[in-house]
C-alpha cells in the first residue's frame, strides 16, 4: 500500500489559493492571447483601408497630371495658332538678292 499525502490541518485555504491563482494565471494568458488577436485584425484591417485610401490618391493623381498634360496640349495648340495668325497679320519682307546663296554655316 502506498503511503499517502496527508493535509496539514489549517492549511485548506492553501487549495483555495491555488485554484484562485490557476483562475487568475489562465484569465492572463486569455486576455493576453485575446488582445495579440484583436491587434491582428485591427492592424490588418488598418493597413486594408490604407491601401484603398492609397489607390484612390494615386488615381487622383494620375488624373491630375492627365489633365495638366492635356492643359499644356490645349496651350501649346492655343500658342501655335496664335503665332500662325501673327505671321498672316506681318507683311511680307522684300528678301535681300541672292538670300538662298548665303551660306548659313559658321565659319571654324
Amino acid at each position: 500500500m502506498a503511503p499517502t499525502r496527508i493535509q496539514p490541518q489549517g492549511r485548506n485555504y492553501s487549495r483555495i489559493l491555488d485554484y484562485a491563482h490557476r483562475g487568475i494565471v489562465w484569465a492572463c494568458i486569455g486576455a493576453a492571447a485575446w488582445g495579440i488577436g484583436i491587434a491582428v485584425l485591427i492592424h490588418r484591417d488598418t493597413m486594408k483601408r490604407n491601401q484603398a485610401l492609397l489607390s484612390d490618391e494615386e488615381w487622383v493623381a494620375k488624373r491630375k497630371i492627365e489633365l495638366l498634360r492635356e492643359a499644356a496640349e490645349k496651350e501649346k495648340a492655343k500658342e501655335n495658332d496664335l503665332a500662325i495668325l501673327a505671321q498672316r497679320v506681318i507683311p511680307s519682307r522684300v528678301k535681300p538678292p541672292g538670300w538662298q546663296n548665303q551660306n548659313t554655316e559658321p565659319k571654324p
